[in-house]
């Protein structure tokens, strides 16, 4: 997690977590069945008490340090699941080939911040995945801009000197469209290289502590207790003798 979002964590106020409680999906779930119970078979003001009920209990709840770490984790994949969904809807206008790559570079990155949390802060993976969708848009545009271009016309027909004018700056744009979408989709092809890097760094990268320097402790503290129990053992027999 970012600092930021660190900062912005640590600056929340109480209602904020009792809000995150009461809108969460298990909670409305619980109370919206407690407050039909209650108004079916007591009243509105059975139905009315059992909200407040609930409201008192969030408040209590939201007060624990567990409560609101999940409470941070629920909002920050909600955030996630939001951005994504935005990401989706604009990507589609470029095209269902880009559409399909994205999806691909979007599983591929939630593998990565499941194998290594901290993996999509440094690394800053939601932001590439931002420029990918950018990027195939104006890719996407550029190519569909060459139907506007010159596509060749008889040197033989005789032009004015205006025509030929206009027709030479349409060539350059054309060209200059071209060399741009060469470019773009040179960008486009380093960005899914890198993220299929990086999920190939943190698939390689080691999760825990050597091996050999685990083992080697734990043979240090059975020699340890080897050698306490055969002191004891030593002076047991002296005793006895």
């Amino acid at each position: 997690m970012s600092t930021s979002a660190l900062t912005s964590i640590q600056t929340r106020s109480p209602t904020h977590y009792v809000r995150g409680a009461m809108l969460h999906p298990t909670s409305v779930t619980v109370l919206s069945t407690a407050v039909c119970f209650a108004a079916c078979y007591a009243g509105m003001c059975a139905a009315l008490v059992t909200v407040v009920g609930a409201l008192v209990v969030a408040i209590g709840a939201t007060r624990s340090t567990f409560v609101r770490s999940h409470l941070d984790l629920w909002a920050a994949r909600q955030r996630h699941r939001q951005r994504d969904h935005v990401r989706t809807r604009r990507v589609e206008a470029a095209g269902p080939a880009r559409a399909h790559q994205y999806r691909e570079l979007a599983d591929l990155v939630d593998e990565i911040d499941e194998a290594d949390p901290r993996a999509g802060t440094r690394f800053e993976l939601d932001g590439l995945l931002d420029q990918f969708v950018e990027t195939a848009r104006c890719h996407h545009r550029c190519v569909e801009s060459l139907r506007f271009a010159p596509t060749g016309d008889s040197p033989f027909i005789e032009r004015s000197r205006m025509r030929s004018d206009i027709l030479a700056r349409r060539v350059r744009r054309r060209e200059e469209t071209a060399r741009r979408i060469t470019k773009l989709s040179d960008e486009l092809a380093a960005i899914d290289e890198l993220l299929h890097l990086i999920a190939h760094s943190v698939a390689v990268s080691p999760g825990s502590a050597d091996t050999a320097a685990e083992i080697d402790r734990r043979l240090w503290e059975l020699d340890e207790v080897e050698t306490a129990m055969a002191e004891l053992h030593a002076e047991a027999e002296n005793e006895a003798a």
